[in-house]
């Protein structure tokens, strides 16, 4: 049976805060480059699809977040334009 110690659990405590500090802070850079708030689940989105070919899960993270109300269709449109349909990211 496996044994859990304390010492297991605070440094697991301490990597999933090193990550979820990691992911705040991407967060922020990309939040930073435009005027509009995005969604956290489109930013973690961005994050999660950077460096994949198909960005198919991106596009339509935007646009759930499109007809939520969440982004306008151009706020979607630059997101699109930025992260979906340009290969350099």
């Amino acid at each position: 049976m496996y044994e859990v110690n304390r010492e297991n659990i605070e440094e697991k405590n301490r990597i999933l805060k090193q990550k979820i500090e990691l992911l705040e802070r991407e967060r922020k850079k990309i939040q930073d480059n435009f005027e509009f708030k995005i969604p956290n689940y489109v930013l973690d989105e961005i994050i999660e699809s950077k460096g994949r070919i198909l960005k198919g899960n991106l596009n339509a993270i935007i646009n759930l977040a499109r007809v939520n109300d969440r982004l306008t269709l151009e706020e979607a449109d630059i997101l699109k334009e930025q992260f979906v349909f340009n290969n350099a990211n």
